[in-house]
């Protein structure tokens, strides 16, 4: 069973598409907090966040189609935290574009941490029963 390690993207799982998808999640995050640290112009940070945002949308939906296809028992649950994920995400969205970039650089590291467990975590426990089925496919 492959495990999760720290690369400099974040984390891998060892399941291309996820860790792909992940990856891109964490640019997005990261360019944004960079962008913020820097006092790039709102305008920029904006569109960063929107990408943030859709992105995170997308990616969830994806794992949550691959989940439902393979009958995944935990499915419920991860849905639950994608879902409150992406209310936290919508949420510094609207804390900094309503000028509140204090309260946004706190809220980025509470969704980084989250982040980073969930992957190692829930998509990790996704990822270990995907090859668990695979091999039972053999």
């Amino acid at each position: 069973m492959a495990g999760v390690s720290d690369t400099e993207d974040g984390v891998e799982l060892s399941e291309e598409v996820m860790d792909g998808e992940h990856a891109a999640q964490i640019r997005l995050l990261e360019s944004f907090e960079r962008g913020l640290l820097e006092n790039r112009n709102k305008d920029e940070l904006v569109i960063v966040l929107d990408r943030l945002v859709e992105f995170t949308n997308l990616h969830f939906m994806s794992e949550e189609i691959l989940m439902q296809q393979r009958a995944y028992p935990g499915v419920g649950v991860h849905v639950k935290e994608h879902d409150s994920l992406l209310e936290q995400v919508r949420k510094i969205q609207t804390v900094f574009n309503d000028g509140d970039q204090t309260m946004t650089v706190e809220e980025l590291k509470t969704l980084r941490a989250w982040l980073v467990d969930h992957i190692k975590t829930k998509d990790q426990a996704f990822v270990s029963f995907l090859q668990k089925v695979r091999m039972e496919e053999v």
